[in-house]
């Protein structure tokens, strides 16, 4: 083809393009809000979490202002688990004292009032994933750790005074992807470890709601961005070996999956994963 040819297919091509474009259109309306059933769908609030403390530096408090009063967005998730509290597994039997020093750093006389306002009741509570090596050397440490975290959702809050429970527990972040680190021995297997995370974490969930209903606990802060890998090897391994023994061994109330850069159709369809298997075995 000439190159006169080239160029008249290339216009011809252009006018079917913007000709058929004409026919769409796209309106966006960000003043919007979605509602199923009379009731808002999209509450910020519960889905539009800040990961972090209580704490507001001067050099950052219009800042945490703005984000809390005139965005409506919340400190919503922290590594200050039950299991990451000074007194465990030593001394766990000041539980009740010291939860009352973590009520008076929110609510005391000289306390910053943004503390509270920067408080919501959806927030998650996690530990880092270290810290499961100190509950997963025996049934006793783990009944140790399960007993503990019952007391610590019972004595480290008080919606009396603005300091609510958080409304997830979630037991460790992100242990999946750090599996070798929590091997009892150099041959132990993938599965054998996840096995014994889901286990724990079933028997802290069980311990949890028992002694607070209020309080939904699950987990385990997944980062299994592409559970189809080795024809979905990766999710048989992990998630789903999770699931099974968190189930078994207690209970399960929530499942917390880390989405990363892996996709829309990618992150989508490992929801879908998640949530079909576990309406099948639920």
């Amino acid at each position: 083809m000439s190159w006169l040819g080239s160029w008249c297919a290339l216009a011809i091509l252009a006018v079917v393009l913007i000709t058929a474009s004409d026919g769409a259109s796209v309106k966006l309306d960000f003043g919007s809000t979605l509602y199923t059933n009379g009731k808002r769908d999209f509450d910020r609030e519960r889905l539009v979490n800040a990961h972090g403390d209580f704490q507001a530096p001067a050099n950052a408090r219009a800042l945490m202002e703005y984000i809390v009063e005139e965005l409506g967005v919340f400190f919503g998730r922290s590594n200050d688990g039950p299991l990451s509290q000074e007194i465990f597994p030593s001394n766990t039997g000041q539980v009740q004292s010291e939860g009352q020093k973590n009520i008076d750093k929110v609510d005391c006389d000289w306390c910053d009032p943004l503390r509270k306002r920067m408080i919501s009741k959806e927030r998650v509570v996690v530990d880092i994933s270290s810290r499961l090596n100190l509950v997963q050397g025996s049934n006793a440490e783990i009944n140790a750790g399960a007993n503990f975290a019952a007391d610590f959702f019972k004595y480290f809050f008080d919606k009396n005074r603005g300091y609510p429970k958080p409304r997830y527990a979630e037991c460790f972040n992100e242990p999946m992807i750090k599996w070798k680190s929590f091997r009892t021995s150099n041959t132990e297997t993938e599965e054998s470890v996840v096995s014994r995370i889901g286990k724990i974490c079933g028997r802290m969930c069980t311990a949890i709601t028992t002694e607070n209903p209020e309080v939904m606990a699950g987990g385990p802060g997944a980062s299994s961005a592409k559970p189809h890998l080795s024809n979905f090897a990766n999710f048989r391994k992990r998630m789903k070996t999770f699931l099974d023994n968190a189930q078994e061994a207690g209970c399960i109330n929530f499942i917390s999956e880390h989405l990363y850069g892996s996709g829309g159709a990618v992150q989508d369809a490992n929801l879908d994963l998640i949530e079909t298997y576990t309406y099948r075995t639920s």
